[in-house]
């Protein structure tokens, strides 16, 4: 979601722009009467009149904002899995060739990369000249975002592949070993774990004004932790394993689930409020705007919800 448009990735190897207000298409990339590009498994990202976002085959792209034509692209050495960020100029992407690439926003030129142990699905953060990433190899990076040079990593017992999540001194993220971490953001030591009943495979949500975290697990269950020492606050279960990231508008947080609902629940308690049935499991990350979430099922449909009532406002079918 950004401005006043929803941008939509798929796995079928398209990219679309949609209205917020309707739902109707105005641009897809590729244009109608040309193939698809490679499988896209992460969200794109905005920033200024551009959008970048990376395929299964290897490309960086950066499109036309407004009409989704192709600016530049860039090769890297392996299949992109993990969503692409932007800041003060650079693209940061992790590839499964092992490598984090800094690529120039302007003009697709690389500037430097990174070689972690194994590939790298997640999508980076950066915050505070930090770049931060999760690895394959159970590890967690953070890198001199200007020049490549690590400035510490973590090892876990398990793989990495949601974004992290930094605010103040801490990174948010959790791991293949069942639990959920706070790092200090300068040294990379735990500051306090929390542990579920599987995997964490997706990117959390910090709202900061009640010092919660809010993470969904493989285990089924929906947790709200308290973001200074990890102890719960409470936890809601569904009918799926949860790899959808969640979103929050006002009192409101929702989830998406692999048993096909959106979940939306009171942010304080985690009670429910709504609950809207898709037809097909909820894989993607949820977005959000002012009073609407949008939701990507498995169908190939993204789905506009009033974020109060849990409606159904619009809906648009994508490519096969």
């Amino acid at each position: 979601m950004a401005g006043d448009a929803v941008y939509l990735s798929s796995m079928e190897g398209r990219v679309y722009a949609l209205s917020a207000a309707n739902g109707e298409k105005v641009w897809q990339f590729p244009p109608d009467g040309t193939g698809p590009v490679g499988a896209i498994y992460a969200a794109p990202a905005a920033e200024l009149g551009n959008l970048y976002f990376g395929d299964y085959n290897g490309k960086l792209r950066n499109l036309d904002r407004s009409n989704g034509a192709s600016r530049w692209e860039f090769d890297a050495g392996g299949s992109i899995v993990g969503g692409p960020v932007v800041d003060r100029g650079t693209v940061y992407v992790g590839s499964s060739d092992m490598n984090l690439y800094a690529v120039d926003a302007a003009s697709g030129q690389r500037r430097w990369s990174f070689k972690a142990g194994d590939r790298i699905w997640a999508t980076p953060a950066v915050s505070g000249g930090t770049v931060y990433f999760g690895s394959m190899d159970h590890k967690v990076y953070a890198l001199d975002a200007e020049t490549g040079a690590k400035r510490w990593e973590f090892k876990a017992q398990g793989a990495f592949t949601a974004t992290p999540v930094v605010a103040g001194e801490k990174v948010y993220i959790g791991a293949f070993d069942n639990r959920f971490y706070a790092l200090n953001a300068a040294t990379g030591q735990v500051v306090w774990a929390f542990e579920a009943g599987n995997w964490f495979w997706t990117q959390a949500l910090l709202d900061e004004l009640s010092n919660t975290i809010y993470v969904g697990s493989l285990d089924r269950k929906f947790y709200a932790l308290d973001a200074t020492s990890g102890a719960e606050k409470w936890e809601y279960e569904t009918g799926g394993l949860i790899r959808s990231a969640p979103a929050k508008v006002g009192n409101v947080v929702a989830l998406g689930s692999r048993d096909a609902k959106v979940y939306g629940l009171d942010a304080a308690g985690g009670a429910s409020r709504w609950t809207y049935d898709a037809g097909s499991p909820i894989l993607a990350s949820l977005d959000s705007s002012l009073d609407s979430f949008y939701a990507a099922a498995s169908n190939q449909t993204l789905i506009a919800l009033d974020a109060a009532t849990g409606n159904q406002r619009w809906s648009f079918q994508y490519k096969r």
